[in-house]
């Protein structure tokens, strides 16, 4: 299962990379002492807006704004916002499983890009 998580998550951060401005939070791009199904991205305020999250969701895909220590929370996760003081950027936390296939990321990715602003 690790093996094919890592496998999967390779596969989404060199697809990522190629978002301009796109950063990731707290080494969440590496495999290696890190967890293999989560990744934990920034998208620049310039670029994307708040409505990235609920236009992913109604194109049925399921990832979770800021980190897993505000789930729930009214305010932003404070390690988030200790990463990024000026709040500039939209984080979102993206998980899969041993089940997530290429073409779900590849999808991800699309609508993920075409949320960007023209």
């Amino acid at each position: 299962v690790e093996l094919k998580n890592t496998e999967l998550k390779n596969y989404l951060v060199q697809k990522l990379k190629s978002i301009d401005g796109l950063t990731f939070n707290g080494g969440s791009e590496n495999t290696k002492g890190y967890l293999p199904s989560l990744v934990n991205i920034s998208l620049p305020r310039k670029s994307f807006n708040e409505m990235t999250l609920f236009t992913l969701d109604l194109n049925g895909i399921a990832v979770s704004g800021g980190s897993a220590c505000s789930s729930g929370a009214i305010k932003g996760s404070h390690v988030l916002n200790y990463i990024d003081e000026g709040n500039e950027n939209i984080a979102l936390r993206i998980s899969f499983s041993k089940y997530t296939t290429i073409e779900e990321l590849d999808y991800f990715i699309d609508e993920l890009v075409s949320c960007q602003k023209t």
